[in-house]
């Protein structure tokens, strides 16, 4: 538990100096490799709720809980390094044309920030159920965006 509290606080630390550090990246594949790092983070830890909610995990509300506040957190991070010109080339998956569709792309990243904030929130509820509906809403706002503007 020591170890999970610790985690978390590193996560929320690193949130706070984020919004000062996102808009400043030296190199396009310094935005590049922030965006990955935060997906890859992302990921792991849906990948880790999503098991459970498809009945290949067992449920353990501690867990998901954990889970489902990193995803929160790093929800908010990747979008500024998602806007640097420059960084759609290379080891990206992420296609240029988020420039020219800056507002509804952004629109997109926000959908995916409240929804993810939401599955942080009903994780806390240690309801299955209600995590079931709640990651749903949060995969559907992932498809969103992947769906027009992933590689």
């Amino acid at each position: 538990m020591k170890a999970c509290m610790r985690a978390l606080v590193g996560l929320l630390a690193l949130a706070l100096i984020a919004g000062t550090v996102c808009g400043q990246f030296a190199k396009p594949d310094e935005a590049v490799s922030y965006r990955k790092a935060v997906m890859r983070i992302i990921g792991a830890h849906f990948g880790r709720i999503g098991a459970v909610v498809k009945g290949q995990t067992d449920f353990d509300a501690e867990a998901v809980a954990h889970d489902a506040g990193i995803v929160a957190t790093m929800s908010t991070l990747p979008w500024d390094a998602c806007l640097v010109a420059g960084s759609f080339d290379g080891e990206t998956t992420l296609k240029s044309m988020v420039l020219d569709e800056k507002d509804n792309f952004m629109k997109g990243a926000g959908a995916f920030t409240q929804e993810s904030l939401k599955l942080g929130e009903s994780a806390k509820t240690g309801d299955l159920n209600t995590v079931k509906t709640q990651f749903g809403n949060v995969a559907k706002s992932c498809k969103g965006c992947h769906s027009r503007y992933r590689k």
